[in-house]
């Protein structure tokens, strides 16, 4: 089991603790790495993005806690990119590319609110189909990576987060698997960029299995994936929670995964 978190939030966005007690808990728990990815700044969500003025005070933070810390734990800057995201022309250490919203008429609209919202954004813009909700989501996903230079998949089907038990939508559903699949298959043209397996809708009690469900790391593994854990931590104490139920499912599924440290260095 690697003990190593790349996609981690603090105060700076929508976390609950600063830099340092991060980085603090990290250590206790033996970890090797930690990566800081606060949200990439968005006016839909001022309050739980980071918006460019505050990212030099922001990387201050993390060069104080690499100095402090630095004998014990290696640490990164990182962002979560998010598909509404303008260029800010900081120099992170690696990209998470996510996407939360959809724009529909001027408006952008949370995929990952509740499902009622999810059933409610359906019927306000597509008539009540849900699945073309799920189409449009995925191919946001598959465009992002086109647009924008990142290296992790960030919760790949986030859309599907209160659809526990099929209670939203039918995730067997043709239109739903060929939407993601296809997502999947641009991806995959591109070198080098790794689907992260998020435990922390286990964790928080959303679903059974993590981002993404186990039909897709399947499919993933198929067309030559990999794969890198992740606690998408808001607070100290989720750090490495559910972690080694991951690793076995990825072992179970002869999925391969890889250090996060490796995409660090392979920027370089």
């Amino acid at each position: 089991m690697i003990l190593s978190n790349y996609h981690t939030h603090t105060v700076n966005s929508d976390g609950n603790n600063t830099v340092d007690r991060m980085v603090e808990r990290a250590v206790e728990r033996g970890f090797t790495s930690l990566g800081f990815s606060n949200h990439s700044y968005t006016k839909h969500y001022e309050g739980g993005s980071i918006p460019p003025h505050r990212i030099p005070g922001y990387f201050e933070e993390i060069d104080a806690a690499k100095k402090k810390y630095g004998d014990k734990i290696n640490v990164y800057k990182g962002t979560e990119w998010d598909y509404y995201t303008e260029d800010d022309g900081f120099d992170y250490e690696y990209r998470i590319g996510s996407v939360h919203y959809i724009e529909e008429d001027g408006v952008l609209y949370d995929v990952d609110i509740s499902g009622g919202d999810l059933i409610n954004s359906a019927n306000k813009y597509y008539n009540g189909d849900i699945f073309r909700l799920t189409e449009i989501y995925f191919e946001h996903v598959a465009d992002l990576f086109d647009r924008v230079d990142c290296d992790i998949v960030g919760h790949f089907d986030l859309v599907a987060k209160f659809n526990k038990n099929n209670s939203v939508f039918d995730a067997n559903d043709p239109r739903y698997v060929n939407a993601w699949k296809k997502a999947v298959d641009r991806i995959m043209k591109h070198d080098g960029i790794v689907f992260e397996v998020n435990v922390s809708p286990v964790y928080r009690g959303y679903r059974d299995e993590p981002f993404p469900s186990v039909p897709m790391i399947e499919y993933i593994r198929d067309k030559g994936g990999r794969f890198i854990v992740t606690g998408d931590c808001h607070e100290s104490g989720a750090l490495g929670v559910w972690f080694e139920q991951a690793y076995a499912l990825l072992d179970s599924l002869g999925a391969e995964y890889i250090d996060f440290e490796d995409i660090v260095k392979n920027k370089k």
